[in-house]
Parts: structure tokens; C-alpha cells; sequence
């Protein structure tokens, strides 16, 4: 059943998805593998070599790749089947997935749509999904939300999901491929069979967020603001409208809204006078420090300290604490996860639990934006 729905929902919110431009994702991205297993899950693929044609494979069968003289070599469960520069291996039915397994190094499978091709980069192998966007951006939904969301949710992380897409097609272009599958790009780890999710990606078909220069937005998002989201340049080197501070009520009581570190006084004195600050009269109290609202440093004398660097430096998981001296200890009381800037995750899912629709959602963290449909608004396609 879930993969007939899959199917009419496609059919029926976006049928030029089955027969569009694909993009080219690289993904184990930051790993350097040199063997791996593919397996077909579902579907029919065409092994080529080379852009030779080698064999057709079915449901279940195994390909082995591993770098061999620099050459890619195949094996199937018969044998050896050559050995190649580049591989391609393109699905021949309707619905077509499959597995892929590091060997050496070894990491956990994971599942993936449409095509694979591989070829050597620098003593490993290179895997590039060629993928359908809307499989693509169902696969970052799941990753970067996980599951069991509200739909309207899923909604607004669809749109932010395609809008970053679109705007950084061309991250990796020199390098032959369009987008990583890492968080500078945006996580994407494994097709889904997510209802909620394909039909959220397939409801908004083809939505983005502009500003108001016309221009598409740095989508940006984190897991939880604390209460309170960051103005973007006290995190980047810019100012961005449509990236100003908001108070934030729906994501306080959330699973990430608060949390502790304790240091040592002396540790944090250590780190004062690396940063050329003088504390060698500070008592311990001297270090206390407050955030009720965000700030941008923290200020010691004569100094002042960036707290997205003390964030760094510490390994903390915001920006958003306070600081408070307890005998010769010193306790961070932190808020929020994240670099805080643009949509809080758990607040989005809050306001989605309450009946706010994903437009309120997405209107409420990024300001002075505008949805609109990419082809109809810019005039062109996504892919020319």
C-alpha cells in the first residue's frame, strides 16, 4: 500500500518529477571508502562500465566494488565482470532502490533512490546519487526532522529543504557532482518511505522563500533556540533582514531548551589570560555572567570575547548561557542547541502541534519573506 500512495502522490501533485533533470548528490561524502557492496532492494539496474552495458541485475542481487590499480573492480556473486574508470548503475523500472554497504572501512548501510554512479577521487570511491529533487528532498526531510512529525512541519521543512537546494546547486560543480550529502550542504542519509513526508514535499512542489530583493534565502535553522533566535551576523558576517532576532515561546519546555556544563574557576582563568585578559585580582564572582536576551560577547576588563568563539572553544551547545560561580566551580547554564539563527526545529513542531499552518511556521522565524512557486516567480525552470 505505502508504495501505491508513494506512486499517486507523484502522479498527482508533480508529474514531470518522473521524467525531470535529476541531481547529482555525493554521498558517504566524507568518508574515504574503497570497497563497498550494492544491492538492489526493489526495481531492475543496468550495470555500465565505462558506458558500456554489462548486466542487468534484479531484486537481491549483490555488485562488489573495490579500488583496485586504480581501476574500479566488479564482481557479482559469479565472478569477476571487469574493471573500470566509472561505473553507472541506472534503474529501469518505475520505482527502483537500493543499499549500499561500506566494506573497507565498514559503516552502516543505507538506502537510497533512483541511480548510483561511482568513479575513483583521490584513492577512494566517489558515490554520486543521480536523484529525482523531490526523493532527494524526502530524504533530508527525514534526516534532518527524523519521524513522526506533524505534517505541517514537514511542509515547512520542505520548502527550507528546497530553497537551500536551489540556491547552493552549485557548492561542489568543479567537483562533479552538485550538492554533498554533509550538514554544510544539508544532511541526507537515506531515501524514506515517510507518507507524511513525500506527500509534505509533494503538496509544496516547487514552493520557495524569497526576500524581499527577489533573491532566495539562506535557510537557515537549528534544533533550539532557547527561547530566543540569533540576529545572523552575531553568528556569520552578515546581516540578513529576513534573519533577525524573534522571542520565541513554543520551544522553552522542549527537550533541548536548557542544559549545564561545570568547569573549574581555575580553567576559565587560564582561558582569560590566553585571550591577554588580566584576572589575577578576579574573585570568583567577577566571573558571573548573564544573557536574559542573546548578546554578542562576553566582556572581561579589558576584553571582549565573541560567544560564538566561547561557544566553539568550549564545546558547548549554544551561544545562549549564563555563567555562574559556585565555590571553585563554574556552571554554564546554557539554552537552546544550535547556532540559534533562523527556524528553531522544536519550536516549529510545537507551533505545528498547535495548529499553526506551515506558513505561519515559516513567516514567524524568517522575516519579510515571501512563498512563491520557483518556476512561476523566476520565470524558468530549476533545471535549464
Amino acid at each position: 500500500m505505502l508504495k501505491i500512495n508513494k506512486i499517486i502522490i507523484l502522479l498527482s501533485f508533480a508529474p514531470t518529477l518522473l521524467f525531470g533533470q535529476k541531481l547529482r548528490i555525493s554521498i558517504f561524502n566524507d568518508f574515504s571508502i574503497s570497497s563497498a557492496v550494492f544491492t538492489v532492494f526493489e526495481g531492475k539496474y543496468q550495470l555500465e562500465g565505462d558506458s558500456v552495458s554489462i548486466k542487468e541485475f534484479k531484486s537481491g542481487d549483490l555488485i562488489y566494488l573495490t579500488i583496485d590499480n586504480n581501476k574500479i573492480k566488479i564482481n557479482d556473486r559469479n565472478g569477476e565482470l571487469g574493471r573500470f574508470n566509472n561505473v553507472s548503475l541506472k534503474g529501469l523500472t518505475a520505482s527502483n532502490y537500493f543499499k549500499l554497504l561500506p566494506v573497507n572501512p565498514q559503516y552502516d548501510s543505507r538506502l537510497y533512490d533512483d541511480q548510483l554512479y561511482i568513479k575513483i577521487d583521490v584513492n577512494k570511491l566517489l558515490f554520486i546519487n543521480i536523484i529525482e529533487m523531490d526523493d532527494y528532498l524526502a530524504g533530508v526531510v527525514q534526516t534532518e526532522c527524523g519521524l513522526n512529525r506533524h505534517k505541517e512541519f514537514y511542509k515547512a521543512a520542505a520548502i527550507i529543504s528546497r530553497t537551500f537546494a536551489i540556491r547552493n546547486l552549485s557548492n561542489h560543480s568543479g567537483e562533479g557532482y552538485w550538492l554533498c550529502d554533509g550538514v554544510h550542504c544539508q544532511a541526507y542519509k537515506s531515501r524514506t518511505e515517510d507518507n507524511d513526508i513525500h506527500l509534505a514535499v509533494q503538496s509544496t512542489y516547487n514552493e520557495v522563500l524569497v526576500a524581499k530583493d527577489s533573491n532566495l534565502i539562506t535557510a537557515a535553522f537549528h534544533s533550539n533556540c532557547g527561547g530566543e533566535t540569533e540576529n545572523s551576523e552575531n553568528v556569520w558576517f552578515s546581516a540578513n533582514s529576513y534573519l533577525r532576532s524573534v522571542s520565541d515561546p513554543h520551544c522553552t519546555q522542549c527537550r533541548n531548551a536548557s542544559w549545564t556544563k561545570k568547569i573549574k574557576v581555575e580553567e576559565w582563568r587560564s582561558y582569560l589570560t590566553k585571550q591577554n585578559c588580566d584576572v589575577t585580582s578576579n574573585s570568583n564572582n567577577d566571573f558571573n555572567f548573564w544573557q536574559s536576551t542573546r548578546k554578542k560577547e562576553y566582556t572581561a576588563k579589558n576584553i571582549s570575547i565573541p560567544l560564538k568563539k566561547i561557544r566553539t572553544d568550549w564545546n558547548l551547545k549554544s551561544s545562549f548561557f549564563s555563567l555562574v560561580a559556585e565555590q571553585d566551580m563554574l556552571v554554564f547554564k546554557g539554552r537552546g542547541y544550535g547556532h540559534g539563527v533562523g527556524l528553531c526545529q522544536e519550536g516549529a513542531m510545537e507551533m505545528a502541534k498547535k495548529n499553526y499552518s506551515f506558513t505561519d511556521i515559516l513567516y514567524f522565524y524568517y522575516k519579510g519573506v515571501k512563498l512563491v512557486n520557483y518556476e512561476s516567480f523566476f520565470g524558468k525552470p530549476i533545471f535549464p
